[in-house]
């Protein structure tokens, strides 16, 4: 499709390495943000003439901070990645590149992207998984082993001369032993046992220990495959007719995906502008987790003045996602008071925990208010977390639906925070409301952002939850008039989100509740406080929540977001 000029597939679960570019000529504006795209960002891409808006933020890309050379480029947001370095003009360490080349043969494994972070693969503040350093700068153990590798082995494994023990057992690798992996005169231990590798072994030193076991095609230079006996002629017209056949099933499978796609396109969006776009937002009706709600006046919205309360308004779909009151019982002791959390508008929270270790939030309504609002809520926030994914949006572990009792079921993590954590969360709470706002296929305002809806995963990366009061926005519209809704400390409906937002700044920086009746009558509201005290541009410091470590360059950074 080289006549392409916008492509925009941001928001979806896209995996695997970036493409070449080379032939999109006429590439005005690329949207990848919000996915799992994986490796480098190629010079192919870098280097188109015409490109003037381009997003890869959000998704797991590494090696060197892309440089857009294109005459016409406008904006680029390559945030949330993990480039080596956050400057376009820094080159990356030669060990982190050779570390790439050697994923690259591998399809840049999802571990390796996730972890392998930073310029430094021995002396950086993050481990980067399976490497062991002698000293600053050699790495002298890859240990990969049982980690679902495929792809084949990389020559480049004979670039890190240090290297003394190379570990890939247990994986699905194929191909054969590259014959420079021969040249790595301190190697002492190469384990490939239990793969699928085939072809002739190279020799390697005597003194070195080389494991092949479990790859019965060693040796032989073609992995074997099924037989039949002779290959008759008769075998042969089956494999042609069953290629024609597929050929068959494959084009009229296209033809009925096309026709649906182009229904699809006419009915349910109003982006598309041109037969040169492609344009594929975020869907998740065939997830197996999925969840169907049955709103009645469906028409009027989520976040609608009108709704029922009727139960069977809530049909279900995907057995997988259901956790019985008597697992979620068991967990909460019984809903015991000590495992409270925290109460809301129409409900309890109560940490507990899983036979698998998993932590957990429950969040229980109160049986008086669930023939009520509360049933509208418990609905709308399974509706907006099956219509939106984003890893800065909380995910449901499971829900309970038994008799009076409506419960939800989240991942939950705890533990104190340093300034740098605090700023992460901050970004990761700024990017999943962006995408509420603007990024997902409709437009949703939160409308109850503060601290307690905002939940930490096992990586400490912030998600934003809480779904019961969200309003849709109108297609086509930009701003609308709500009706008041949401916690005081956190309400300004002029600014909605914004507002709120801003609030959540405040709690980072100082460590204090919103609204605090502890604290004297001039200083329980915090935002009129950190207000009248932030005028001083000496009193920041004393401002500062005093579990953070505060030094000059941390000062600066909590500086810049009281500034905001």
């Amino acid at each position: 499709m080289t006549s392409l000029t916008p492509v925009w597939l941001h928001g979806n679960q896209f995996t695997g390495p970036l493409p070449e570019f080379s032939e999109l000529t006429d590439l005005l504006d690329l949207n990848l943000g919000h996915n799992k795209l994986k490796g480098i960002v190629p010079a192919s891409l870098q280097n188109l003439s015409l490109l003037q808006n381009v997003s890869l933020s959000s998704n797991l890309l590494q090696g060197l901070m892309p440089n857009f050379t294109g005459g016409a480029i406008k904006q680029v947001d390559v945030t949330s990645n993990n480039f080596c370095t956050n400057d376009a003009g820094t080159k990356c360490d030669p060990r982190v590149t050779i570390l790439l080349s050697i994923a690259k043969d591998m399809g840049y494994p999802t571990a390796f992207a996730e972890n392998w972070i930073g310029n430094d693969p021995c002396g950086g503040s993050t481990h980067w998984t399976g490497l062991t350093c002698s000293g600053k700068d050699d790495i002298t153990v890859l240990n990969f082993p049982n980690m679902g590798l495929t792809g084949t082995i990389s020559s480049n494994f004979s670039l890190l001369t240090s290297l003394n023990r190379l570990i890939l057992r247990d994986n699905s690798l194929t191909g054969i032993i590259p014959q420079e992996l021969t040249n790595l005169h301190n190697l002492e231990e190469i384990d490939l046992s239990n793969n699928k590798l085939c072809g002739k072994v190279p020799s390697f030193r005597e003194n070195v220990v080389v494991k092949l076991g479990g790859n019965p095609d060693i040796g032989k230079d073609h992995p074997s495959g099924p037989t039949n006996g002779g290959g008759s002629k008769k075998s042969k017209t089956g494999v042609i007719v069953g290629v024609v056949m597929g050929c068959i099933v494959g084009a009229l499978l296209v033809g009925l995906l096309a026709f649906y796609l182009l229904k699809r396109k006419h009915s349910r969006y109003s982006k598309v502008q041109s037969p040169n776009s492609l344009v594929i937002h975020p869907r998740h009706s065939g997830d197996q987790n999925a969840v169907k709600i049955t709103v009645a006046n469906r028409v009027n919205g989520i976040g609608s003045e009108n709704h029922s309360n009727g139960p069977n308004d809530i049909q279900v779909e995907a057995g997988n996602m259901i956790i019985s009151i008597q697992v979620l019982r068991g967990v909460t002791n019984n809903f015991n008071e000590d495992n409270i959390l925290g109460k809301g508008r129409f409900g309890t929270v109560y940490e507990g925990e899983l036979h698998d270790g998993t932590k957990i939030a429950v969040k229980r309504m109160e049986s008086g208010v669930v023939a009520e609002k509360g049933l509208h809520e418990f609905k709308s926030e399974i509706a907006v977390l099956t219509k939106v994914r984003h890893r800065h949006l909380v995910g449901l572990l499971g829900y309970c639906l038994d008799g009076n009792e409506r419960l939800l079921v989240y991942e939950r993590r705890l533990e104190p925070l340093e300034w740098t954590r605090r700023l992460t969360i901050a970004l990761d709470v700024a990017r999943g409301v962006q995408y509420l706002h603007g990024l997902a296929n409709e437009i949703f305002i939160h409308r109850d952002l503060k601290p307690s809806n905002i939940l930490l995963g096992d990586d400490m990366r912030a998600k934003v939850a809480d779904f019961g009061l969200v309003c849709l926005a109108p297609a086509g519209k930009a701003s609308i008039e709500t009706r008041l809704a949401g916690t005081f400390g956190y309400l300004a409906p002029e600014y909605a989100d914004v507002f709120s937002f801003g609030v959540i700044l405040m709690e980072l920086i100082t460590g204090r509740k919103a609204l605090d009746e502890s604290q004297p009558e001039e200083s329980c509201h915090l935002v009129t406080w950190f207000h009248r005290k932030i005028i001083k541009t000496d009193a920041l410091p004393e401002m500062v929540d005093p579990r953070i470590n505060v030094n000059e360059e941390t000062i600066s950074s909590i500086s810049t977001v009281a500034e905001c």
